[in-house]
């Protein structure tokens, strides 16, 4: 056999063009090739297996038109930092647009190649990750359902069992541990009837699980002799513990201890048990209305929750203490449950307290108009207004963290827009002078057709400092610092003058520079900046209005121009756009942004002077 032959065959094979096509075609990742704008310039045909389009269908769009609007940020920053050399994740896992305009989440990997004689492109890898992604939700969720069910079922006041089909014991509550002296290692895996003797009085322990296999629940009262050997009594209901998908999986009991109830039930008289009732269901403060709103009835504990003494709010209409924002949905939810019978719901409402202060309530409302002795609407409520502080404070921590993030990029920004402008100005352009003497000295000397060329290049020369002088200067506005921000927007207003043909104006007839710091003002002209270059870029404009002004509380910025809009349903903002609103949003303002097609664009900037001036301390 000729080993040398084979050798030359399979070197040829792999030298080969096709070789490598048909061995990234087939392959399960997708491969694209982008501009370092981010332009798709190629795609291997597996895209069509991930995402449905052909390879033909996204080239000349960019990478971020498929990008989940959530996922924007954390992609132009990843593509960027690549571009930049920068990177400081391997992957990251995003949802992309599909051809069925639905989003399945991909892992990509980005490598810069641009410098790549071969390749000379952003060359970006992606695979369907949605099996991965599903998993991890899936096991994420199973382990926070799993650990709320843990805490609930040791942190209620109620004892709580389950049992599986077989009446075995699969979980055993801290209450029922501490009522029976029982412990959970010893109940569970063995079967009820087997741990506790309990009575069902008038019913036998199988009569009440046919009961509840047969109609889904029992309820009544169950007594059992507890650890300290004393009868314990509990108010009881049992009922079928049902899967996801409704099928029957074991029983539930939960029970309250009503045993001090029992005790002193033979010496109360009939009055004193309608109190003993209600209180027993009690989590806190407790009010009893008729079908009308109207409270009837005030227990002593309404005093510690809100203030009240109780017999000050008899005969109130029960919403005049709801706070004016919640009061429709209070309105509406106790409607609801009043055209219910017998069942328990959870609310959340400001409610007035006596001190005329809102504070937050869990309420829970039982209708009870149809029993004998009620004859009601039972309220019980608890101040949960410390919950809700922590609650809003773990949000403001989460804004602040996403401000922080935001800062940092910006940050960025300007620190390489100055190294950037630096360079230019200090670097290139000393050479460039240099280069331009030597060419002068140069002209002096030569004749004829080599002294015009020598005059070209000069003329070249020129113009090219002038161009890098003019973008140091809008990477670095000296400027500002100099001259102010209404001189260097008019200053910047002159040079687009004399660049474009468009005609722009600029007011400022009514803002007061000195009110505001540095660092709103620089951001203030960089925004200017990003959004003349949308205009200049995708409007094909002919007029560009600027208005800034201020008053004692806010100062706002207005860009219009009459190109040719966007329907913004269906355009999604660019980096130029989200640079923007993350510079507003920074300084506690917001950006607001109205187009149509064929009728331009508006831009508008508010920005709070009192924020500002507390983050004055922002190094940009």
């Amino acid at each position: 056999m000729n080993t040398s032959a084979t050798k030359i065959t399979e070197q040829d094979l792999h030298n080969n063009p096709l070789f490598y096509k048909n061995l990234i075609s087939e392959s399960l990742d997708c491969i694209i090739l982008a501009t370092e704008e981010g332009v798709v310039d190629f795609a291997t045909s597996s895209i069509s297996t991930i995402l449905g389009f052909t390879p033909n269908e996204i080239i000349g769009k960019t990478v971020f038109d498929f990008v989940h609007p959530d996922d924007q940020l954390l992609a132009s920053t990843t593509f960027m930092d690549e571009v930049q050399m920068d990177p400081r994740v391997k992957f990251i896992s995003i949802r992309l647009r599909n051809k069925n305009n639905q989003y399945t989440w991909c892992l990509v990997r980005g490598h810069n190649m641009l410098n790549n004689q071969y390749v000379g492109k952003m060359v970006i890898y992606f695979s369907d990750d949605s099996l991965r992604k599903a998993a991890e939700d899936a096991l994420v969720e199973k382990e926070k359902k799993l650990r709320m069910q843990a805490t609930i079922l040791n942190n209620v006041t109620d004892l709580i069992v389950t049992t599986d089909m077989n009446r075995m014991i699969t979980s055993w509550n801290k209450v029922i541990e501490r009522l029976s002296g029982i412990t959970e290692e010893e109940a569970i895996g063995r079967r009820f009837r087997e741990v506790i003797d309990a009575d069902y009085f008038p019913f036998t322990h199988d009569q009440v699980a046919e009961i509840v296999f047969k109609e889904g629940i029992w309820k009544g009262e169950v007594s059992f002799t507890g650890s300290d050997k004393e009868k314990k009594y509990l108010l009881h209901t049992i009922s079928l513990l049902r899967d996801e998908h409704g099928v029957a999986i074991g029983l539930l009991g939960v029970g309250k201890d009503i045993t001090e109830r029992k005790k002193a039930e033979a010496s109360l008289q009939k009055s004193e048990l309608f109190y003993r009732n209600l209180i027993s269901n009690s989590l806190d403060g407790i009010i009893m209305t008729n079908a009308e709103g109207v409270i009837t009835y005030s227990g002593p504990s309404v005093t510690h929750v809100s203030g009240f003494k109780p017999e000050n709010l008899l005969g109130r209409y029960v919403l005049e203490f709801v706070h004016p924002d919640d009061k429709d949905q209070a309105k509406k939810a106790f409607a609801e449950e009043a055209s219910k019978e017998d069942r328990g719901n959870y609310f959340e409402f400001r409610i007035l307290n006596a001190q005329g202060n809102w504070i937050w309530m869990s309420l829970r409302a039982h209708n009870l108009l149809n029993d004998p002795v009620f004859k009601s609407m039972v309220i019980y409520f608890s101040d949960i207004t410390e919950r809700r502080k922590l609650s809003q404070q773990l949000i403001d921590q989460e804004i602040q963290k996403q401000k922080l993030l935001t800062e940092a990029t910006i940050t960025g920004q300007e620190k390489e827009r100055q190294q950037i402008g630096k360079e230019l100005h200090d670097n290139i352009n000393q050479h460039l002078t240099t280069a331009r003497l030597y060419l002068e000295v140069a002209n002096e000397k030569a004749t004829g057709e080599m002294q015009e060329l020598i005059r070209l290049s000069l003329k070249n020369i020129s113009g090219m400092i002038k161009e890098i002088r003019t973008l140091s200067q809008s990477l670095v506005p000296p400027t500002l610092g100099d001259i102010g921000l209404v001189e260097s927007i008019q200053e910047l207003c002159d040079s687009l003058k004399r660049a474009h043909t468009f005609s722009i104006d600029f007011v400022s007839r009514h803002f007061e520079e000195s009110a505001v710091t540095e660092n709103m003002k620089l951001m203030l002209f960089r925004i200017i900046q990003e959004q003349i270059n949308n205009i200049i870029r995708h409007s094909h404009a002919t007029e560009v209005h600027i208005k800034l002004q201020s008053d004692a509380e806010s100062v706002i910025l207005f860009i219009q121009d009459n190109g040719t809009g966007f329907d913004q349903e269906k355009t999604r903002k660019g980096m130029g756009l989200n640079n923007i609103a993350s510079r507003a949003v920074l300084l506690g303002g917001k950006a607001d942004i109205k187009a149509e097609p064929g009728q331009g664009c508006i831009l508008t900037i508010e920005l709070p002077l009192s924020d500002g001036r507390r983050k004055n301390d922002i190094k940009l």
